[in-house]
């Protein structure tokens, strides 16, 4: 019973790693599964007296097991298990910062060695597959592989070098191919928050598809002047953008690419598919001398408001301002405006509750901070604070403040928007 004991506390303090060598090996999930149950099986029928290392016995078992399945599988002339899906889900999603020791070559390599992987499966004998994965991924000696598959630890060398030099080729197409995407990525990243519609739309196929957003023109449209919060990163070992808020992650998009063309855009926001996600954040790649801060502009701001037909009946029709959007997505609608005199300016209109993360206690919070006028304002300038203040008080609205002189040769007036904003247009004197 006692030994019984120790092989179930065993196996169970190495059963990670051993799903992790089947899945390598085997390319499947399932049959992964597979492979470990039936290593216990055969575990818990042997004679562990002479077992000196836990760990490494329990690995040639299943490395046993694996070599049977795919030998059985190449007997039968099945098709090779192919790309290979994401690893099984662990237990806490890792969601490294930038500022970790080297976070993007580990998921680089993560990423490859799935390509690696791919190319084993596909072009290599069982014995080949074996001595690589156990050597090149787990670390296991070539003596230990030889027992394994009944060779010497030279020919065990020999088959593991062999498999490397037909995987490395294929591992290097794949690092362009990467490397590609998130050049690409980063670009459109950087066209969407500087409003560069020329940009995204050479980014994007003409028939490009977010979403209900379809058609290269709509996508671009739709993406112009946002990206605001979104930031480069390896999703799974893949580019893609993530839009962060308060230091968390809220929502991923993934890009499908086709002839260096983003033919489609997918958007997940599901909170508990994001908890399983492996984000790496990669930093901006910078050219030339670091910015010295004068080349900096405004590209959008956010403005929280109760209503958006209303803020919209404000800034719109009042103030003359342009609507630089209004599309609905999942759900959200998503609403900007600026003055037509800065077109590469937004003022995104948000509802406090356009937030899922946002607790109800916190909306009740922010609606009353907004209720007193105390949570957002804006400061425009004009040439003729007079004029501006005729012509804003005929509509109605809410004054806040008279034209009054200030010191420095400002004059200045103020009103509340319908949520209670401050909205101040100020003179200077010239």
């Amino acid at each position: 019973m006692a030994e019984q004991d120790w092989v179930s506390e065993r196996f169970a303090e190495h059963q990670d790693r051993l799903h992790a060598v089947a899945y390598r090996m085997l390319g499947s999930p399932g049959e992964a599964e597979d492979a470990v149950q039936e290593a216990w099986l055969r575990v818990t029928r042997a004679d562990t007296g002479q077992v000196e290392n836990p760990g490494g016995w329990l690995t040639t078992v299943v490395a046993r097991v694996c070599l049977n399945m795919l030998e059985a599988r190449r007997n039968r002339h099945e098709e090779p298990a192919g790309a290979l899906p994401p690893e099984p889900a662990v237990p806490h999603a890792s969601i490294r910062p930038t500022g970790q020791a080297g976070p993007e070559d580990e998921a680089l390599l993560a990423d490859s060695v799935g390509v690696a992987l791919m190319v084993v499966l596909d072009e290599l004998t069982p014995a080949e597959r074996l001595a690589f994965v156990l050597h090149d991924v787990f670390a296991v000696s070539f003596g230990e592989i030889g027992t394994v598959i009944d060779r010497s630890p030279a020919a065990a060398r020999q088959l593991a070098s062999r498999a490397r030099r037909r995987v490395q080729g294929a591992a290097e197409a794949s690092d362009a191919a990467r490397s590609r995407k998130r050049e690409i990525v980063a670009a459109f990243l950087a066209a969407s928050r500087n409003g560069d519609f020329a940009a995204l739309l050479d980014l994007l196929d003409p028939d490009a598809v977010f979403g209900e957003v379809h058609g290269g023109h709509a996508v671009a449209t739709f993406f112009s002047g946002r990206a605001q919060a979104a930031r480069l990163a390896l999703v799974d070992g893949v580019p893609a953008a993530v839009w962060v808020h308060h230091g968390r992650p809220k929502a991923v998009f993934r890009f499908a690419i086709s002839d260096e063309k983003i033919t489609g855009i997918v958007i997940d926001t599901d909170p508990e598919g994001l908890r399983d996600l492996d984000i790496v954040y990669l930093p901006r790649r910078r050219q030339g001398a670091a910015s010295t801060g004068t080349d900096l502009r405004l590209s959008s701001c956010t403005l929280a408001v109760h209503d958006l037909d209303e803020a919209l009946g404000f800034y719109r029709d009042v103030l003359g301002f342009e609507v630089r959007d209004d599309v609905a997505y999942e759900g959200t609608r998503w609403v900007s405006v600026g003055p037509p005199s800065q077109p590469h300016v937004r003022i995104l209109l948000e509802s406090p509750g356009a937030d899922p993360g946002v607790s109800p206690a916190d909306r009740r919070s922010i609606a009353d901070l907004m209720a007193k006028g105390l949570l957002d304002r804006l400061v425009f300038v004009t040439d003729d604070c007079d004029a501006i203040f005729e012509h804003i008080e005929a509509t109605g609205a809410e004054v806040m403040q008279e034209p009054i002189n200030r010191s420095g040769g400002v004059r200045d007036c103020a009103f509340l928007d319908p949520s209670g904003n401050m909205v101040r247009f100020t003179q200077r004197s010239r």
